[in-house]
């Protein structure tokens, strides 16, 4: 059982390991305490340098100028997300500049109205169904709303004009259409053959009938013509539907200024003064 007692060098060995941490808590106990006694001792020092920055955060609305954020949802079958999102930080690169008009086709002083665009991806499409629909939403930051309309066509102009979305719009339309004259001989195929289905069944006294030679069930013809049917329907669905872009909810028209948030930058101001007037004011004001 002495084997399991701590000797006496070991337990001189434990003191000396943890003597440099209490050293290190004690030193940094009286540093807190000389801190805040330095800020009990300049304590009006330190509500003047939170009053400044405080009210430095405030006065921010009287310098900058108020705008309007909106939004909008828009779906492209055709066009990747990323690549809208790579025009559109291109657009965003020219505000203010005449390019940007040049871009959008639209007069200098629409152009000049708009302070910012962005566009975030959705990562959920809008319609399960529809597996190729792409869908992103479209900030704006207008100086005012006059011009909202104008802008949003000339947005979704932007994006369907382009030469990669024209040549990517062709090639599918030229797709769809081979697809449709395919399944349009079809459907006249089964039609041709729907008379011959018909006549060979002879029909008996009792009600029945026989079938005369190879037997052919007008089940599945009839489901086969449905199912092409079905197949056109949507192929010329897809060629009416054949806009690059398409607005699923349009830009929201506010009618008071949203931009920047004031209340939440003046709080900024606040905690960021605290924290200033917190260290400052120590090495500012007298020792106590």
């Amino acid at each position: 059982m002495e084997g399991n007692q701590p000797t006496h060098s070991e337990e001189i060995d434990l003191a000396y390991f943890f003597r440099p941490v209490t050293r290190g808590l004690r030193r940094f106990s009286d540093r807190t305490a000389r801190h805040f006694a330095a800020l009990r001792a300049n304590i009006f020092l330190f509500i003047a340098i939170l009053f400044l920055i405080s009210a430095a955060g405030y006065c921010i609305r009287f310098v900058v100028p108020e705008s309007y954020e909106t939004e909008g949802i828009f779906a492209t079958r055709f066009l990747p997300a990323k690549y809208c999102e790579l025009l559109t930080d291109d657009l965003n690169n020219h505000v203010s500049e005449p390019l940007m008009a040049e871009q959008l086709h639209i007069g200098a002083d629409v152009a000049g109205s708009i302070t910012k665009i962005s566009l975030n991806p959705l990562t959920e499409p809008v319609d399960l169904r529809d597996t190729l629909l792409q869908s992103f939403i479209l900030h704006i930051h207008l100086k005012k709303m006059d011009h909202l309309d104008s802008i949003q066509q000339a947005l979704v102009n932007y994006f369907e004009n382009n030469q990669y979305a024209l040549k990517r719009k062709e090639q599918t339309t030229i797709a769809l259409q081979a697809l449709r004259q395919n399944i349009i001989g079809r459907i006249a195929s089964l039609d041709s053959l729907t008379p011959i289905v018909n006549s060979s069944v002879i029909p008996r006294s009792t009600g029945q009938g026989i079938i005369l030679g190879q037997p052919i069930d007008p089940v599945n013809v009839y489901r086969a013509q449905d199912s092409f049917f079905r197949q056109r329907v949507k192929i010329e669905t897809q060629l009416t539907n054949m806009d690059n872009v398409e607005i699923v909810q349009p830009f929201l028209k506010l009618n008071e200024p949203n931009y920047p948030k004031f209340w939440l930058l003046t709080l900024c101001f606040i905690a960021g003064g605290l924290v200033l007037a917190f260290f400052l004011t120590p090495a500012l004001g007298r020792k106590p």
